[in-house]
């Protein structure tokens, strides 16, 4: 029977006699066969390490350096303990060891991989074994060999802790940190993540997340399934790993596809989760605010209790201006309509207004904006605000964001209380200042044209905007803003509003010069305005006899324009009545061949030839 290895023992040192002045001998013990001769020398090492005089000393050796890296890199198979030692010497001063430190690592990960192997096939033959003879022996040596592999990994497990710092630090320097990463590093450290010591994982964590703010390598990473990884650290009873998880979390965050990875491994509700945990509550808000900004993500956070968390943090904010993290989130939460729904139910809108109100917080007043445009059910909340709006936004002054806030939540204020709430306040003449494009910004101005349209709700506001000049200024400020296509839109939008109305409808038809504009707009690259266009001009020729004839004309010039511009070409080049005739039929022009024999059966030469404002004339449409 084979004896058992001995383990190397080592003699008890007594560290009061370790000197700098005895460095050379411990370098000696290198040399030796012995391996606990080459531990103790390590040892003594380490210990004149704690000096720094000593380490001062020590640097300026260079064959000290030399000589622990040739035994790291040919005997550190054979003694753990001896590497572990001479790895922490090399960590103190961050000599360059790099490349031995990442082959050693690749060892030890395939030496793990191989001994549990080992161990999972001979559990398997254990199973196999159950009621033989031989299963108590088998279980008696397969208990064994598991004390062993425990005993292996936790010895294992110190070496790669002390081998990732040292790279760690190394990593300081960028060139040494991209031969790294072509040294496959990231693929290392993922790995390291089934593991369970805490120490080992703490810096795995720090290491993969100062890698991770590198786009290329938030790519690598993600390749390797990082978030499948890091989801059993969230949460996870070792606050150091949950906060340095979160933090690698937020990094990779800035991707879209590992935020949509976040979402599918079910991070969200775990988030939330953790949001009560005052600790972590700045990270946390920061994490979920970059998983609200995916549409496909926002539907989730409406089966968490996200939003009741979200609401009660702002409401109970001690500061006057709630934080932008968390106004932040709620205000992309409030886009989705289930959301919506969720932050205005039970009174809540009505208190989010009051405190936007009260501190004047423009992004709590784009949240409650986002709730009127994506829950129409809070119509009646805000009418009953909407004085008080109308007067904020005429008091604004100098704040555009704010009022850019309020004018954007009128908009979706669909209320027939606009008559009382214009005689009211002087709003007409509020929209008018607002939309001089040499005094107001185009948000301002494309807010305060939406909620023109928004206003003509009936013939008694129709009339006071006919008596007004904003129709005129509304014309005149589509030629000013034809390049901005949202502005163009709205504009046009506004203006078929007007059509519905009989004062405003006068107005447009027959004192501006605007259905001329429109029409000009039949032939735009803008789907959307070509659309609106359209409408606009439907709504025209039912109204008004007096433009159905030019409305044909310029819709059939636009959708024959090219066979109209060829034949301003021939006629340009033929002026005579004959001209079409003679390019098809003279020799001359055609270059080959006789022509077509004078003999040819033909009614008349004009029937090649048509007016244009005869085909005009026409009727195109299906007439039943």
């Amino acid at each position: 029977m084979a004896q058992p290895k001995r383990k190397a023992k080592v003699a008890n040192i007594d560290y009061s006699k370790v000197s700098i002045q005895f460095i050379e001998q411990y370098v000696e013990n290198f040399y030796e066969d012995a391996v606990e001769k080459k531990i103790e020398g390590a040892k003594c090492l380490l210990y004149l390490c704690f000096s720094h005089e000593n380490m001062e000393f020590m640097l300026e050796n260079e064959t000290l350096f030399a000589t622990m890296a040739r035994t790291i890199r040919d005997d550190f198979r054979n003694s753990m303990n001896g590497y572990l030692l001479q790895v922490i010497i090399n960590s103190k001063f961050q000599n360059q060891i790099g490349d031995t430190t990442i082959k050693i690592i690749e060892h030890e990960i395939k030496r793990y991989i191989v001994k549990v192997k080992e161990f999972k096939q001979k559990t398997e033959d254990l199973q196999a074994a159950t009621g033989t003879p031989q299963y108590e022996e088998m279980a008696q040596i397969l208990r064994k060999e598991e004390r062993q592999l425990s005993l292996m990994i936790k010895r294992q497990e110190k070496v790669l802790f002390v081998a990732f710092h040292l790279l760690l630090n190394l990593a300081e320097d960028l060139q040494i940190e991209r031969k790294m990463k072509n040294r496959s590093i990231i693929g290392l450290l993922v790995t390291m993540m089934d593991r369970n010591n805490p120490d080992l994982l703490f810096i795995v964590l720090n290491f993969l997340k100062k890698l991770s703010i590198f786009g290329d390598n938030k790519t690598e990473m993600k390749e390797q399934g990082i978030i499948e990884k890091i989801n059993r650290f969230i949460p996870c009873n070792n606050q150091l790993l949950l906060q340095i998880a979160l933090r690698l979390l937020f990094n990779l965050s800035f991707d879209e596809e590992i935020r949509m990875q976040m979402a599918e491994q079910g991070l969200i509700p775990k988030l939330v989760e953790i949001l009560k945990a005052p600790g972590f509550r700045a990270l946390i808000l920061k994490l979920l605010y970059h998983l609200s900004l995916e549409d496909k993500t926002k539907a989730t956070f409406t089966y968490t209790e996200c939003i009741p968390l979200v609401y009660q943090l702002i409401i109970h904010c001690p500061e006057p201006i709630v934080g932008k993290e968390l106004v932040g989130l709620a205000v992309n939460l409030a886009t989705n309509t289930r959301n919506a729904e969720r932050f205005a139910q039970d009174e809540q809108l009505e208190e989010l207004i009051n405190r936007a109100i009260k501190f004047n917080d423009t992004l709590l007043f784009k949240v409650c904006r986002n709730i009127a445009q994506f829950a129409p059910s809070t119509l009646e909340t805000f009418e009953r605000y909407l004085e008080q709006y109308i007067m904020m936004a005429q008091q604004c002054g100098e704040n555009t964001d704010l009022q850019l806030e309020l004018l954007g939540t009128m908009v979706y204020i669909h209320s027939d209380r606009w008559e009382e709430a214009v005689h009211k306040t002087n709003f007409i003449e509020f929209v008018y200042n607002s939309l001089l494009s040499g005094f107001a910004e185009d948000d301002i101005i494309l807010e305060t044209v939406m909620l023109v349209a928004t206003i003509c709700r009936n013939d008694d506001i129709a009339t006071i905007l006919a008596n007004s000049f904003l129709i005129k200024m509304l014309q005149d400020l589509l030629g000013a803003k034809q390049e901005d296509d949202e502005m163009v839109q709205q504009i046009l939008n506004t203006f078929f509003k007007f059509l519905f109305f009989k004062p405003t409808r006068e107005i447009v038809l027959h004192q501006t010069q605007m259905v001329s504009i429109v029409l000009e707009l039949l032939s735009d690259k803008n789907p959307n305005i070509r659309k609106l266009v359209n409408a606009i001009l439907d709504h025209v020729q039912l109204h008004d006899e007096m433009w159905k004839q030019e409305i044909k004309t310029r819709r059939f010039q636009v959708h024959n324009q090219v066979y109209l511009k060829l034949m301003e070409e021939y006629d340009k080049q033929y002026p005579s009545q004959d001209g079409m005739y003679e390019y098809y039929y003279d020799d001359r022009i055609q270059g080959q061949g006789e022509g077509i024999p004078d003999d040819e059966d033909f009614d008349s030469d004009d029937a090649l030839f048509f007016d244009n404002n005869d085909l005009a004339n026409r009727i195109w449409e299906d007439n039943d």
